[in-house]
């Protein structure tokens, strides 16, 4: 089962090479390279912790972006141990090659980790974009043959997990109406 979920990772991942790779280098290495640490979220965070309506949001998203580090770079890497794509084919990679295992992908935990917990917080318009950067930095790893497909759907699942679960037990909470809050506590 495993060598045949490897067979179409590395068949999508040699049709993005031979399709899609040139034209948008630049873009996606610039993508990636955001996305190294969680270095774009945590600056968002910092930016939008200085809001004092968005605050909870920004603390919210802090937490699930550690969490969701702990449970996919800690935890689920160093168990699994896959190694990358570059590694077990062909796949070409233009970018500095990385050491840790690939599955799952860290940029793409972190990417969704914060814009799943930023989305509800954020007006429509910037909670979508922060949708948008993690679907280009999830994409990304695997046009640079860093991540497996399966790599990048497992990542965006740790994260929807946890950001979603932080939501459910703090975020509706905090986004309740002090109204809504004072009435509920009166019945």
């Amino acid at each position: 089962m495993f060598e045949s979920i490897t067979e179409w990772d590395i068949s999508v991942l040699y049709w993005i090479q031979e399709n899609l790779r040139g034209v948008f280098d630049p873009i996606m290495k610039f993508l990636s390279i955001i996305g190294y640490g969680g270095a774009i979220w945590f600056v968002f965070i910092i930016i939008i912790a200085f809001m004092k309506k968005y605050r909870k949001g920004a603390s919210l998203a802090a937490i699930s972006i550690c969490g969701t580090y702990l449970i996919n770079d800690i935890i689920i890497k160093n168990i699994v141990m896959r190694p990358r794509p570059f590694n077990t084919s062909d796949i070409l990679i233009p970018l500095d090659t990385p050491s840790s295992y690939s599955f799952p992908s860290g940029h793409t935990a972190a990417a969704f980790a914060v814009s799943l917990i930023l989305i509800h917080f954020l007006p429509k318009i910037p909670g979508i974009l922060f949708v948008i950067l993690a679907v280009l930095i999830s994409f990304s790893r695997m046009y640079l043959g860093a991540h497996f497909p399966t790599d990048v759907m497992c990542g965006f699942l740790v994260a929807v997990v946890t950001s979603q679960l932080l939501w459910y037990l703090f975020g509706r909470k905090w986004l309740e109406k002090p109204e809504a809050v004072k009435e509920e506590k009166a019945q």
